[in-house]
């Protein structure tokens, strides 16, 4: 089943995902609600989504800054200007990469963090699979007079599927992880302010100002 990335739910809203995080604080997202956004908005920023621009990006913000609108202007400023992103807690989003899988951002970020620095996320990932409600439980104990055979084509037919699901969100941890290092470039460059100063006190961020 293809993985779709930056979709997910953010209390019970569907929401796009633009950053995974926000510079300086980790454990904030920026994101539009779907459902929110006129119809003009909400084409520009699915046809992003969609796209293959979109879908190699780690942020889809950095595709919209490239994307844009059909009245000339760039869909990424549109969403600032307009007041439609906002900042939310990574551990309250759920994203959604196909209808039958789903994590927290908070534990994607912590895959892909660990993906960067080296480490072997592949067991971590396996039981977020099965643990997040990404697959159906483990079948419970065989009824009396139930074929064992059956059951154990199940449990294998099961392991199959896991596999699968831990491989396609391994892959697409891996597609974030090559992108990673651009992410607070990218926020300087859609707002030089954000770039510390030293001897004076932090500016106001982007996130801040959309939260």
């Amino acid at each position: 089943m293809a993985q779709l990335k930056h979709v997910g739910t953010h209390n019970n809203k569907k929401c796009v995902v633009l950053f995974r995080k926000t510079p300086g604080e980790d454990h904030m997202a920026l994101v539009v609600y779907s459902d929110s956004m006129p119809s003009l908005v909400h084409d520009a920023v699915m046809e992003a989504v969609n796209s293959d621009v979109g879908q190699q990006e780690e942020n889809l913000a950095e595709a919209l800054q490239r994307k844009t609108m059909p009245d000339g202007r760039i869909a990424l400023q549109v969403l600032h200007g307009e007041g439609y992103i906002k900042k939310v807690q990574t551990n309250q989003v759920i994203m959604t990469p196909n209808a039958k899988s789903n994590v927290r951002l908070d534990e994607l970020n912590s895959i892909i963090d660990r993906l960067k620095e080296g480490g072997d996320a592949a067991a971590e990932l396996k039981e977020l699979d099965q643990n997040a409600g990404m697959v159906s439980p483990q079948p419970r104990g065989r009824d009396v007079g139930e074929p064992q055979v059956a059951e154990t084509q199940a449990t294998q037919g099961q392991a199959l599927n896991d596999q699968a699901l831990a491989d396609n969100l391994l892959n697409q941890a891996k597609g974030y992880e090559d992108e990673a290092a651009k992410l607070k470039e990218q926020a300087y460059e859609l707002n030089p302010e954000l770039r510390p100063r030293r001897g004076r006190p932090a500016k106001k961020t982007v996130a801040d100002a959309t939260a």
